[in-house]
C-alpha cells in the first residue's frame, strides 16, 4: 500500500507537469503539512500513527533535501509549538509546493503572512489539498497564494489513494485504478439494501450519487469509506466528492445531501461579499410543520436584517437543485429555511489538528448536524455483504 501511495503521488506530479510544462517543483522545497509524524510501536515490527505521519516517514531518502519540515519540527506533538516553529523557521522563498488540508493550510499561511507579508510563499507553484471540501476555503486562501499558483485536489483516504485531479479545479478527480485498491460504487439510496447494486469503473453513470466501497491490498474487503461521489466523466472516470453517507438531511423526505446544502449556502451568501467559515444545519419542528435551521459563521460582517434575504436565496437554490425538497417545500410540511448568524470564532491558534480520519478524507467544512431539538440524521450505513472492520482503528504501517 505504501508503494501504491507513492505511485499515486507521482501521478499527481506528472499531471501537474503535463498541465504546466515550465513548472519546477524540484527547484525548491516541498512542504508537507500534517499532524505529528511520531509513530507508536504497537507490536514487534508494527507501528501505527496518523496518515500524514506515515506519508512523512515514507518520503524516499533521495528527496529529503527537497522536503520540509525537518523531523525535529515534524515530530512536535504540540500544535501551537509546532506552528510557532514553522512560522519562525520555514524558509519561505524556496518553497515550491505545499500539501495539506485547506483548513490547516489557511492557519499556517495566516501565521506566515504576519511575519513575511502576503503572499508568504512568493515562489509557490502548487497547492495539493484534500481532506475537506475546498469550496469554503477557496476565497480565503486566494490572497495568500501567488499569481499562477496551481491547485490540485486529491482523494487520499487512510484506506488508500482513490483519485486525484488531472485537470483544472472543479473538473473532477480521476480514479486511480492501479493504486492497490479495487473501488466499487453503490447508489446511495441502495446502501441499506441487503443486495445493493455494486458498480465498478466500467459500469458507473454520470450524475448519480454513489457510496464508495473498497477492497485493498492492505486487507480491507468491501469496506464502506463513508464518502459520497458523483462522476462527471466515464472515460476516464472522474469524480467529485459531494459529501458523506452520514451527511444527509431528510427529516421530512427532502433527501438533501451535504454537497447540495453546501453549494446552495455558499451561493446564497456570495452576493453579500462574504463566505462561510463554518456552518451546521438541522431540522426544527413547529407543531405539525417544520423547517431547516442553519447556524452560520460568516467570514465577514453581515447585517442581521440581511439574513431573511440570504435565507430566500438559499431556499431558491435548493428548490432548483432538488425535486424532493421542492415537493415538500411546496406541500404542507416544510417551511422556508431559517438562518442564524453566529459571531466569529476565536483565533484558530490553539485549535490543534486532530490525528483523525478528518486529516485524510473528504468532508464538508462543517457537517449538517442537527441541533439538540431535532430528529437525528440518517446514520452512516454499514455494508451488509461484508464484515466491516472497526471504524476507529488507526492506520497500520508494517515496518
Amino acid at each position: 500500500m505504501v508503494a501504491a501511495n507513492r505511485a499515486a503521488a507521482v501521478d499527481v506530479l506528472a499531471w501537474h507537469l503535463g498541465a504546466h510544462p515550465s513548472a519546477r517543483p524540484f527547484g525548491g522545497l516541498s512542504f508537507m503539512l500534517g499532524g505529528s509524524t511520531n509513530l507508536e510501536a504497537v507490536a514487534p515490527g508494527v507501528q501505527q500513527g496518523d496518515l500524514s505521519a506515515i506519508a512523512a516517514v515514507e518520503v524516499p531518502r533521495l528527496l529529503n533535501a527537497w522536503s520540509w519540515p525537518p523531523p525535529r519540527i515534524a515530530l512536535m506533538p504540540d500544535w501551537d509549538a509546532k506552528l510557532d516553529a514553522l512560522a519562525e523557521e520555514t524558509p519561505v522563498a524556496p518553497v515550491r509546493a505545499l500539501s495539506g488540508t485547506p483548513s490547516w493550510a489557511l492557519v499556517l499561511l495566516e501565521r506566515l503572512a504576519e511575519r513575511h507579508g502576503t503572499p508568504p510563499f512568493p515562489n509557490l507553484e502548487l497547492l495539493v489539498h484534500g481532506g475537506v471540501a475546498y469550496a469554503p476555503y477557496r476565497d480565503r486562501l486566494r490572497p495568500y497564494l501567488p499569481p499562477g499558483c496551481a491547485t490540485r485536489e486529491v482523494y487520499a483516504a487512510s484506506e488508500g489513494f482513490i483519485a486525484a485531479a488531472d485537470r483544472s479545479d472543479g473538473e473532477g478527480m480521476r480514479l486511480i485504478a492501479d493504486g492497490g485498491v479495487f473501488a466499487e460504487f453503490v447508489p446511495v439510496e441502495e446502501l441499506d439494501s441487503l443486495n445493493p447494486t455494486r458498480h465498478w469503473a466500467a459500469t458507473i453513470e454520470t450524475g448519480v450519487d454513489y457510496a464508495v466501497v473498497v477492497t485493498s491490498c492492505a486487507g480491507l474487503w468491501s469496506y464502506v469509506l463513508g464518502d459520497v461521489v458523483r462522476f462527471v466523466t466515464r472515460g476516464p472516470p472522474r469524480m467529485l466528492v459531494t459529501g458523506r453517507t452520514s451527511y444527509f438531511l431528510s427529516v421530512f423526505g427532502e433527501h438533501l445531501d451535504g454537497g447540495e446544502i453546501e453549494k446552495a449556502l455558499l451561493a446564497a451568501v456570495q452576493d453579500e461579499g462574504v463566505g462561510v467559515a463554518e456552518y451546521t444545519v438541522g431540522a426544527i419542528f413547529e407543531g405539525t410543520r417544520g423547517r431547516h435551521r442553519y447556524l452560520v459563521e460568516p467570514t465577514g460582517t453581515v447585517a442581521p436584517d440581511d439574513t431573511p434575504r440570504i435565507a430566500r436565496r438559499l431556499d431558491d437554490a435548493l428548490l432548483a437543485a432538488n425535486d424532493d425538497y421542492a415537493a415538500h417545500r411546496l406541500g404542507a410540511q416544510l417551511d422556508p429555511p431559517e438562518i442564524v448568524l453566529l459571531p466569529p470564532a476565536p483565533s484558530p491558534r490553539g485549535c490543534a489538528p486532530r490525528a483523525s480520519r478528518a486529516a485524510s478524507t473528504r468532508s464538508p467544512a462543517s457537517s449538517p448536524t442537527p441541533p439538540a431539538s431535532s430528529k437525528p440524521m440518517r446514520p452512516c450505513a454499514t455494508w451488509p455483504p461484508a464484515p466491516t472492520p472497526t471504524r476507529h482503528r488507526p492506520e497500520i504501517l508494517a515496518a
